[in-house]
């Protein structure tokens, strides 16, 4: 059963989006060329505001921590279950075509790893939409990722 989680909780983010007003000024325009409705910012907006900046920085250590620990959480998660997207690859000097299933593999600051391996030939999986198929690629997934997870592990015994 697929169960929803919240967003990792990305201090860097947090940051930029409480210095957000500070980088804008009155009339600047956003991404789509529209200028920004609601830049006006009470004093007392802007204090409480300044407030929540220097809380985010005095526990930056302990944010980056929940940060961290959240990404583990997320990892452990995708390698148990893992979203699987199957396309054909074709190799650009041999012109064949290859099966590929790929992932998404949470990293801190809010990234992701697109994360691609073999399944096979197109002319051994001439359907790649079979159930079947996909159930295949994402067990080989599954056991890819458990793999990457077992060597970190293993590096950060050492």
């Amino acid at each position: 059963m697929r169960v929803k989680f919240p967003q990792i909780l990305c201090f860097d983010d947090w940051v930029d989006l409480y210095k957000l007003p500070d980088t804008y000024k009155l009339g600047a325009l956003d991404k789509s060329n529209r200028p920004f409705a609601n830049l006006t910012e009470t004093p007392l907006l802007k204090e409480t505001r300044a407030k929540v900046l220097g809380i985010l920085e005095k526990n930056s250590e302990a944010v980056k921590e929940i940060e961290s620990a959240m990404v583990l959480y997320n990892q452990i998660y995708t390698a148990e279950s893992p979203s699987v997207y199957l396309a054909y690859v074709k190799d650009a000097k041999t012109d064949l075509e290859y099966l590929t299933a790929k992932t998404f593999w949470p990293l801190m600051d809010g990234k992701k790893k697109e994360i691609r391996i073999y399944i096979g030939s197109k002319k051994d999986f001439p359907n790649h939409k079979n159930l079947k198929v996909h159930m295949m690629a994402k067990q080989k997934m599954k056991e890819h990722l458990k793999a990457k997870m077992l060597g970190v592990e293993q590096l950060t015994l050492l």
